[in-house]
Parts: C-alpha cells; sequence; structure tokens
C-alpha cells in the first residue's frame, strides 16, 4: 500500500486527487495537510512514501506591493515541504506548477522552449522549480507537472468564468483559436500513474484534443440545452481585442503533443465528456 500525504487540504486539484486515489483503498492511504496552519510543520513526514504538493496561489488578484506573497507560497512553502519530506525520509515528492512558466508571448510550447516567466506567479512557480531540483533531485524522486488550465465541476478560475459568461450571452463565435486544458479527472488519473510507477522528471500534462475557446463555449451551451446563436462579427472583436484583454482566453497557448506523454494512457475522459460533467451533469 502506498501511502501518500497531500499537502494542500481543501484546494480544489488536492481534493479530487484524494478522491481518484480513495477509488482504491486497498492500493492507497491518503492523509491531507492544512497548509494555512502554521502547525503544519509538526506533522510527521516519516510515514509516508509520497508527498503530493499542490498548495499555492493563482486564483487572486494581488497587488504589484503585495507580490511577495506569491513567493512566500508558491516557492518558501514549497521549499520548506520538500525540505521536510527529504529529512524525513520521504522516497518521492511531486510538485505542482504551472504553465505559466513559460510566459505568456510563446504559443506553442515544445521540448525545445526555454521557460521564461512573465508574472510574479509565474516566477514564483519556476523559482520552486529550480530550487527544489538543485537541493533534492539526488534523494528524493522529483515529479514536476506544468498544467495548463485545470477544469471541472466547481473549479476555480477562467473556466467558471467562461461558462458563466457563455451562459448568459448564449452566443459564440467562429473564431478559432488553439489551447491546451486538462480535465480535473485525467489529471488526477495522471497522478496516480506517476505515484504507481514512481516516475521523475517534468510533465506537461494536456487533454488529447486542443481546444478553441468557441468551441469550448458552443459546448457548454449545448450540454445545458441552451439555444445558441453563432455571431461571425464577434471575430472582428476578438482579432483587434486578442493582444491585450482578451488575448490570455483566445489568443493561442497549447503544449506539442509530443511532449506531454500520451503513451502512458492517462486520458480517460474526451472533452464532450468533460465539459458535460463541468456543467453539473452526468454520463
Amino acid at each position: 500500500m502506498k501511502k501518500i500525504l497531500i499537502t494542500g487540504a481543501n484546494s480544489y486539484v488536492g481534493t479530487h486527487v484524494e478522491a481518484w486515489l480513495m477509488k482504491e483503498p486497498d492500493k492507497y492511504l491518503v492523509d491531507t495537510l492544512d497548509m494555512k496552519d502554521p502547525n503544519w510543520i509538526n506533522h510527521d513526514f516519516s510515514k509516508y512514501d509520497v508527498v503530493f504538493h499542490v498548495a499555492g496561489i493563482a486564483h487572486k488578484r494581488i497587488k504589484k506591493r503585495d507580490s511577495k506573497i506569491y513567493y512566500n507560497i508558491n516557492h518558501d512553502l514549497a521549499v520548506k515541504v520538500a525540505d521536510n519530506a527529504n529529512s524525513s525520509g520521504v522516497k518521492h515528492f511531486i510538485l505542482v506548477s504551472s504553465m505559466a512558466v513559460y510566459g505568456n508571448e510563446i504559443k506553442k510550447i515544445d521540448s525545445t522552449t526555454i521557460p521564461k516567466p512573465k508574472t510574479d506567479y509565474g516566477k514564483s512557480k519556476f523559482l520552486a522549480e529550480q530550487d527544489i531540483k538543485l537541493r533534492f533531485k539526488n534523494r528524493m524522486i522529483i515529479s514536476i507537472l506544468r498544467p495548463p488550465l485545470i477544469y471541472g465541476y466547481n473549479s476555480p478560475g477562467n473556466f467558471a468564468k467562461l461558462s458563466n459568461i457563455t451562459k448568459r450571452l448564449k452566443i459564440y463565435s467562429s473564431f478559432r483559436n488553439k489551447r491546451s486544458m486538462i480535465f480535473i479527472d485525467n489529471f488526477s488519473n495522471l497522478i496516480r500513474i506517476i505515484i504507481d510507477r514512481q516516475l521523475k522528471g517534468i510533465f506537461h500534462p494536456q487533454n488529447s484534443e486542443f481546444v478553441s475557446t468557441m468551441d469550448c463555449c458552443k459546448m457548454i451551451l449545448e450540454v445545458n440545452g441552451l439555444n445558441h446563436y453563432r455571431v461571425n462579427i464577434l471575430n472582428i472583436f476578438l482579432l483587434v481585442f486578442s493582444r491585450n484583454v482578451l488575448k490570455k482566453s483566445f489568443g493561442d497557448l497549447y503544449y506539442n503533443q509530443l511532449i506531454s506523454g500520451f503513451d502512458l494512457n492517462y486520458n480517460i475522459v474526451d472533452f464532450k465528456k468533460s465539459i458535460t460533467l463541468s456543467e453539473g451533469g452526468s454520463l
């Protein structure tokens, strides 16, 4: 039996990974640790085979003068947890980083793309990656994941915003872009595989299919049974603004599929099913 500690109790990803693993209670014993409680440092890490560190800060608007909070949580805390795991004899440390380590100017990311984070969020995540690899790569199995947008039912962040706006406006466009995304069940299944096989290295997970933002909007409307309309004039609006306020949602940003480890067969839910489940439907 694998004993796993998830550092990031009540987080969206941590909660789902815990539930995914506990589908097989004979194979996994899972505990979670609240990293907001300063007493986490006194927790006994020595009884675990794996530490899955998911605690972090992302979906918050932080004023520039308070940007150090990203480094306090995404870097300093992550390194402290890794240090605690290492000193306690934990053999495998899994860190959730982000696609943001590549910045926001590159459209297609492949094996030759060099990380160049632009935001404090991306910089703090990349700094944590570097320090943990430097200090512990010869002491523990280190697995680093750089997921794109993770979505699912009640997920925080941009997917929920897109869903709400789409259902309110009931329109979509023929505008095409290319995005990498990953459904929470597919991501959780990858974590299970990494744990089972003790895989080390950097992972770039994504769904098997690339997604156009407008295809996503159309699918959200369809699975909710809402009448919807294609408004082609929206293309002009999107093309004009894609370089600024709408770039994050409507620009291209994707991983070359060759670096996403599809040979691990972690994608078990296709795009349509994932949107259905994300909108509260059942299969």
